[in-house]
């Protein structure tokens, strides 16, 4: 009778603790942005090099849904950035993939910023958050191989961090 209490009490024990992990969130952080806005910069000899060197610089506003960052428990080293697929509602047949993803490295971990970067077709882009402050910083610089250009895309959104990073500590494990 003695050790069927003892194996009673372990198996709750066991099933106390993972209900405990099962409730236990899986997001360390998640943060909605506004529509970002900024600046792109063209320098280059442009198509085929049949121009000039010149500099251009025009506003720059992302035309899909705004972006989303998260960063979970299951992979704390990679922030997944999702951006939203531009397309015109009146379309008979909308994407079925709304939102492309990408994933970016973590870089710096801070409790006041969090920066992650990801390579992408002749592109580095470069993500800072900024969780006590709303605010995120994105970034690429480009490489265009037909001619001798290059550009560089500055953006700034404010966003909602809706799993904010600790007062006194890191959001990630030290590595």
């Amino acid at each position: 009778m003695r050790v069927g209490y003892v194996a009673l009490c372990i198996y709750a024990l066991v099933v106390a603790m993972s209900l405990q992990a099962v409730a236990q969130p899986k997001l360390i952080l998640q943060a909605s942005c506004e529509q970002p806005e900024g600046t792109d910069i063209h320098y280059g000899k442009g198509f085929w090099y049949l121009e000039e060197f010149e500099v251009q610089t025009s506003p720059a506003v992302y035309a899909g849904e705004p972006p989303i960052f998260i960063v979970d428990r299951a992979q704390p080293s990679i922030m997944r950035v999702m951006w939203g697929i531009a397309y015109d509602e009146k379309e008979e047949d909308p994407p079925v993939q709304r939102y492309m993803i990408f994933r970016a490295d973590i870089v710096l971990d801070t409790p006041n910023q969090i920066t992650a970067m990801h390579y992408h077709a002749q592109a580095i882009w470069m993500y800072s958050l900024y969780p006590k402050l709303g605010i995120a910083y994105i970034s690429a610089h480009n490489h265009f191989p037909l001619g001798e250009s290059s550009q560089s895309t500055a953006l700034v959104a404010a966003c909602i961090f809706t799993h904010p990073v600790a007062a006194q500590s890191s959001v990630l494990p030290l590595r």
